[in-house]
């Protein structure tokens, strides 16, 4: 949600006011939960990495230079989930070898697809692939971005999407297909 005053909100929370900080985060919290539990997959670990997020983001606040705070924020939560992953060594390595899979298909999908089932669908892939896919996909980074972050080469994090979709494809096909 982008606020008409957010600038002054900004410059309301970096003197300290702490009802501007509250509608900042009011504004911003679902986008920057949403974002952290698509990446960690644990509601709990979202819930403390939000309120790490916004405690950051208050702290450095005089470090925001672009007056988007939505954007701002977001990459900071998606920091801290990245690095959250690496603590725990819940990535797993990266295969580069994974060959390319053919996104085309002639199945035919008997009913619209549930939110929900592709959400559990995401959430099901292995570590790897769902990392890169929910970074591509629904953060909208890019491949050069995803690698940078994550360390990895640009042709794994295009072999890691493809591999996601890949399953995801053969997950709803079984569900949904006819």
């Amino acid at each position: 949600m982008l606020l008409k005053n957010e600038a002054y909100l900004v410059r309301k929370s970096l003197k300290g006011n702490q009802r501007a900080q509250r509608m900042l985060f009011d504004a911003h919290i679902h986008q920057v939960y949403n974002s952290i539990f698509r990446i960690v997959g644990s509601q709990d670990e979202a819930q403390d990495l939000s309120q790490e997020t916004f405690i950051t983001a208050f702290e450095k606040l005089d470090q925001l230079n672009n007056n988007n705070f939505g954007a701002w924020i977001r990459r900071i939560a998606i920091n801290k989930s990245l690095n959250s992953m690496r603590n725990k060594k819940k990535l797993l390595a990266l295969d580069e070898q994974i060959l390319q899979i053919s996104e085309t298909t002639d199945v035919v999908i008997e009913e619209p697809v549930e939110t929900e089932k592709i959400m559990e669908a995401i959430e099901a892939l292995p570590n790897g692939a769902r990392l890169v896919f929910t970074l591509y996909v629904l953060e909208e980074l890019k491949h050069h971005e995803i690698a940078e972050e994550l360390g990895i080469s640009i042709s794994t994090s295009k072999s890691q999407l493809s591999r996601a979709r890949s399953i995801l494809k053969k997950t709803l096909e079984q569900e949904y297909a006819y």
